[in-house]
């Protein structure tokens, strides 16, 4: 049996080469083995990590590329539209260049016609003030016109009641003319609920008639007179006559009168007089006269 040269000199190394220095060799080995082993693994960890880098940035610049599509598309749209308001501008400004004639002749026009307005109302205010003067000397010479022109009006204006109330005249309303005014004489059950101040609906409505004409009459002067002879306490009585004068002026302001046309002068017991409603003790007077 034939030994090879090789294998007779590595067991005349073996057998020179201590135990102790052998087991040191072969545990380096082994240390060697696992290190190999470990870089291997951490190589093929790497390379994985490598390859899933690449698939990432492939998709990436994938994306990136989309997005830069897609801004030079809005661009090129922008762009676009900049181009159509430009040329609308460019055609507002030639339409606006050819109207400057028309509209500085136009401008002209009107500042002509605002002077002519001016002008006439500047005629018509001196006009009116004119009419003022003329109305206020007339309301004077009538107000102190003799007492033949007061009876006319006074005339005129008792027609004119006579012909919304006179279907009411009788026992309990009466109308006369006396000492230059008119004496509407009403009976406190025409206008008022028994022994009470608020007024009826009939009472209401007469009230209502007489101010359709007093309301027109801006110059007349009318006194109201309240006399009470009811069957109550007289503390009661005058109570009651206060709160329905009240209401009889409160509702003729109402229907239109103005206040300066109104006064409230007397608040009695009633007495039977001569004239007016006759025997009728409760009453409500209203004595129209002109303003002095």
């Amino acid at each position: 049996m034939k030994v090879g040269i090789g294998k007779i000199v590595f067991l005349f190394l073996v057998a020179c080469v201590p135990t102790k220095k052998y087991d040191l060799l072969v545990q380096s080995m082994q240390k060697s083995t696992i290190e190999k082993k470990l870089l291997e693994d951490s190589l093929a960890v790497v390379s994985a990590e490598l390859r899933e880098l690449d698939s990432l940035t492939i998709e990436t610049v994938f994306h990136k590329n989309r997005q830069i599509d897609s801004l030079k598309k809005k661009l090129e749209e922008l762009q676009t539209n900049y181009l159509s308001l430009q040329k609308n501008v460019f055609f507002q400004i030639q339409e606006l260049q050819k109207d400057k004639t028309n509209y500085k002749s136009q401008l002209a026009q009107r500042d002509s016609l605002l002077s002519q307005l001016i002008q006439q109302s500047r005629q018509l205010m001196s006009e009116n003030q004119l009419l003022i003067e003329e109305m206020n000397f007339l309301k004077k010479s009538y107000l102190s016109a003799p007492s033949l022109g007061r009876e006319s009006y006074l005339d005129s204006l008792q027609s004119k009641l006579l012909k919304e109330i006179g279907n009411f005249i009788g026992r309990e309303m009466s109308l006369q003319k006396q000492n230059n005014q008119l004496q509407l004489f009403l009976a406190h059950q025409l206008l008022f609920k028994p022994n009470d101040y608020s007024l009826t609906q009939d009472g209401e409505f007469i009230l209502y008639l007489i101010s359709k004409v007093l309301k027109n009459e801006v110059n007349t002067d009318i006194s109201l007179l309240n006399y009470t002879a009811q069957d109550m306490p007289e503390t009661d009585k005058w109570e009651v006559s206060i709160k329905q004068s009240k209401e009889v002026m409160n509702q003729l302001l109402k229907n239109g009168l103005a206040e300066n046309q109104l006064n409230m002068t007397n608040i009695s017991p009633a007495q039977n007089s001569a004239t007016g409603v006759g025997t009728v003790l409760n009453r409500i007077e209203l004595h129209i006269g002109l303003k002095k």
